[in-house]
């Protein structure tokens, strides 16, 4: 039982560093030692409860299930450490999501099932490397998207009410808006929610052939 303990606790090392390494490559808030950590961790309670089951048979009941119950239920609070908000999106919930994964995979290691642990270590590390492209093309078209816009303007206040007038002919909405004033005209900050199918390049072209523009940036909110 003792060599069977340290197979599965390495395989569990094993499999975490994969999924942690493609987190680790995206500089995500939970990276390559806390994925191998927690599955390690989960592991090692899976076993300590076979063990608790194996050793006290029969003198009280002991249920191997109890303490990865726990672990389900406890990751949670690890898991909402990675998530940060703000007032136009929010941040890791794919990773507090995979740590909650991981820990589940640490479990099936430890109680010797094999074959869907690493399955499942497979299928999230396709979904994780594999999907983010595929599920920006469907949002692009089928959601509203967050965008940073910057722009460096020459004018006044007329300037501006022009900015916002070609905002609402490619049905974008202003959500938030920073100004600041340069000698000569202005600075502005929008963060701003563009329609499916909006198309980047036009509205780029759009707003540099006005003279008032002196310079713009676009940038998705990731």
């Amino acid at each position: 039982f003792q060599w069977v303990v340290i197979i599965r606790l390495f395989v569990a090392a094993f499999l975490g560093g994969i999924v942690g390494f493609e987190r680790e490559i995206y500089n995500r808030f939970a990276g390559f030692r806390t994925h191998i950590l927690v599955c390690v961790g989960s592991c090692l309670i899976m076993l300590t409860s076979i063990y608790m089951a194996m050793t006290y048979a029969g003198q009280s009941p002991a249920d191997p299930g109890r303490l990865a119950a726990q672990v389900v239920s406890g990751i949670g609070f690890l898991g909402a450490g990675t998530i940060l908000h703000s007032s136009s999106h929010i941040r890791g919930l794919t990773t507090a999501a995979n740590l909650w994964m991981i820990a589940g995979v640490g479990l099936a290691v430890g109680s010797g099932f094999y074959l869907p642990a690493v399955f499942t270590t497979l299928l999230a590390f396709a979904v994780l490397k594999f999907f983010p492209p595929l599920e920006a093309r469907f949002r692009s078209k089928l959601t509203r998207m967050p965008w940073h816009l910057w722009l460096r303007l020459a004018g006044g206040a007329e300037t501006n009410a022009l900015i916002f007038q070609m905002l609402g002919q490619f049905e974008i909405t202003a959500q938030k808006v920073g100004v600041s004033n340069i000698e000569g005209g202005a600075e502005m900050k929008i963060e701003i929610l563009a329609p499916p199918g909006f198309d980047e390049a036009a509205f780029l072209t759009r707003l540099r052939q006005e003279s008032c523009v002196l310079s713009v940036e676009l940038r998705n909110i990731v």
